[in-house]
């Protein structure tokens, strides 16, 4: 823990031990990314008694969690075969010559369109209760 305010924490992931003593650190992407990926502390609401420094596990709704993972890897994926294959069906239906470009077009303009809504899916949920991170007990 960070910082400590009223029944607010601030937390940081924990330094994952089995990184800074492998010898793959050079070929390892786990290594690479901890390098790169800044370290930002996660605001939790809780009704325990927390000092700073003390080591805390968090979570998240499971349900929440799954649906939105759901939405934000599934939906593009079928938005974009979808898309494709409605494209290339009109352009078959209006004879159009180059029916494989419009399948790409349609498939990448479904894909984006899919992008934008999720992006606004994800802008209310993000103030759903039930995905804000909560202290479960101490470590």
């Amino acid at each position: 823990m960070t910082a400590v305010e009223n029944n607010r924490v601030w937390v940081e992931k924990a330094p994952e031990s089995g990184c800074h003593g492998c010898s793959q650190k050079k070929g390892c992407s786990t290594a690479l990314l901890e390098q790169f990926i800044k370290k930002h502390p996660l605001e939790v609401e809780t009704a325990l008694s927390l000092g700073m420094g003390d080591r805390v596990i968090i979570g998240v709704d499971e349900q929440a969690l799954i649906s939105n993972s759901l939405l934000i890897y599934l939906s593009p994926l079928l938005t974009l075969f979808v898309s494709a294959i409605v494209a290339q069906g009109l352009a078959d239906y209006f004879h159009f010559q180059s029916s494989e470009l419009l399948s790409i077009i349609g498939g990448l303009f479904g894909f984006f369109v899919c992008l934008s809504f999720i992006r606004q899916s994800s802008n209310r949920s993000a103030k759903q209760p039930q995905l804000k991170p909560v202290v479960l007990r101490k470590s």
